[in-house]
């Protein structure tokens, strides 16, 4: 894949390419596997940015305000418009990973509050297979899948541990978004999210019986200022 074609794939996905960059890169993405890829994977590392920012409405000299600061100046000239976007493109890709939290692409629930603290589920640290937020003005916990294999020979059941206790139960989890009421589920000062695989219905001990194939730390946000 050519720098310019994952550039322009991660402007396609970020929104800063001009109508005609789109349209044109558009016709790329029907028939240029290498093309599809470069988008699905720039989908995955800003989803996070998605996941957890609040919609924010700019300012009317927010752009001024942008050019100033970037030293912009030539609106007509396309290697400075390649240059701001190529910025705002690094920008993004700072937070997403800053945050440690490259996840499959999925837009929050309309009017849904920003999370106050995050885990990404993974097997061994690899891929994230699902994310939990929670959200505490609401009480509730967001659970996303993002890969999970349909096992219909078992259920899923999902853990909250919480530092210095065991594991409680948060119900079962499948390929489904939802929310669960986590009211009496607080996450504490540290804690842990985890994913047991249990017979058909959830563990039978109230306690996880089979092997944890799926664990995260739960992060709380920065607050944002």
């Amino acid at each position: 894949m050519t720098d310019d074609m994952d550039m322009t794939a991660a402007e396609y996905v970020l929104g800063t390419l001009d109508p005609e960059e789109r349209r044109a890169f558009e016709h790329v993405l029907v028939d240029d596997p290498r093309a599809v890829a470069a988008v699905a994977i720039w989908r995955q590392r800003f989803a996070v940015l998605d996941a957890t920012a609040a919609e924010v409405t700019p300012s009317v000299d927010l752009w001024h305000r942008i050019e100033a600061a970037a030293g912009l100046r030539a609106a007509n000239d396309n290697r400075v418009a390649r240059g701001w976007r190529s910025l705002a493109v690094a920008a993004a890709l700072i937070a997403a990973v800053s945050s440690s939290l490259a996840v499959v692409g999925w837009r929050r629930p309309a009017g849904a509050a920003p999370m106050d603290a995050v885990a990404a589920l993974t097997p061994e640290g690899t891929t994230p297979a699902l994310l939990v937020g929670w959200h505490g003005d609401s009480g509730r916990y967001e659970i996303r899948p993002l890969a999970l294999p349909i096992d219909a020979a078992h259920s899923r059941q999902l853990w909250l541990i919480v530092e210095g206790g065991g594991p409680r139960s948060m119900g079962l989890v499948d390929t489904s978004a939802r929310w669960i009421d986590g009211s009496a589920l607080q996450p504490g000062q540290a804690a842990t999210i985890a994913v047991s695989i249990e017979p058909i219905g959830g563990s039978p001990t109230g306690a996880p019986t089979g092997p944890v194939v799926l664990s995260g730390k739960l992060t709380r946000m920065p607050s944002t200022i």
